[in-house]
């Protein structure tokens, strides 16, 4: 069931449309949702809020016998297409149109865990996060906790133009002996993984992205993969990712920190984190964390 408008059937099909060129790290991999499933098990029938639509978490959630799904996202069409997407049938998730932004008194200690993906890289720190977490100490009860992947500042120097050669070289040497279907995989992975690097290469001394140096990343980027790749598949994948259609969302608000920022602000907010794992190595080693919080 659904609170809110019905989705706009046009702006569903645009979306399911360029979403499968978007692959890995942008959508969660095997590793990430294995982590994610690990922390939920740690609980019976989790009562299990989700925040964005992420397809394969919902999934997860209902997989693993929730006894109540509870779905937020701002923008009902897509989570719409994010249903299409999904191996299971949503028809007991209830999905909410809201701002997480906004506390909803009704769901008040109504759940055990909270997961999602990017919930907080889209948050402005410290402010966005310092509500979001007073809202979820409101929501989860006592020993419940929040699971959420999420893109910090890596431990190293990020040296962006590296990253893109290596993507590029890694790439151009495993396709010439994959198949066709498997090739595409690795061409939709490099892109995400170039896609979100530009994030980090965006990032100004306090945390927060330059939207106009990202946007400046992703026209040198198109530009350059559109000369190099020119001709189908590959060709409208890059447009999809680095093209027009990427510009559609506003991205002043990300926010990458540092590991060390998020648990000194988590700890003031009754919660306290419990682990801040990093996933794989893509856009870099240590940037991608599985972040879990308890609430004490």
């Amino acid at each position: 069931m659904s609170e809110g408008k019905p989705a706009d059937g046009g702006a569903v099909e645009r979306i399911l449309g360029g979403w499968r060129y978007f692959g890995h790290p942008i959508r969660p991999g095997a590793a990430e949702i294995a982590a994610v499933e690990r922390r939920l098990a740690e609980i019976e029938r989790p009562r299990t809020l989700a925040l964005g639509a992420t397809p394969e978490l919902v999934d997860l959630a209902i997989g693993r016998n929730a006894r109540r799904v509870v779905l937020i996202d701002w923008n009902e069409d897509a989570a719409e297409a994010m249903r299409r997407l999904a191996s299971r049938d949503w028809s007991g998730v209830e999905r909410i149109v809201s701002d997480w932004r906004e506390p909803r008194k009704e769901l008040e200690g109504g759940f055990d865990a909270a997961i999602g993906d990017g919930t907080f890289t889209f948050m402005r720190f410290p402010e966005d996060w310092r509500l979001l977490f007073g809202i979820l100490a409101r929501y989860i009860v006592p020993g419940g906790l929040i699971a959420t992947r999420e893109l910090f500042l890596p431990p190293e120097p990020f040296d962006f133009p590296s990253r893109v050669d290596a993507a590029l070289e890694r790439y151009e040497a495993e396709a010439p002996e994959a198949e066709p279907e498997r090739r595409f995989i690795l061409f939709r992975n490099m892109l995400a993984e170039l896609r979100m690097g530009s994030v980090l290469a965006a990032t100004d001394g306090g945390g927060r992205v330059d939207s106009a140096a990202r946007a400046a990343w992703h026209e040198r980027l198109g530009k350059d993969l559109a000369h190099r790749y020119p001709d189908g598949d590959p060709a409208m994948a890059v447009d999809a990712v680095f093209g027009e259609r990427s510009k559609a969302r506003p991205m002043e608000a990300i926010s990458t920190i540092t590991t060390g920022e998020a648990e000194k602000l988590i700890g003031e907010l009754g919660f306290r984190m419990e682990s801040n794992d990093p996933i794989g190595s893509a856009p870099a080693p240590g940037a991608l964390r599985l972040m879990v919080a308890r609430r004490v």
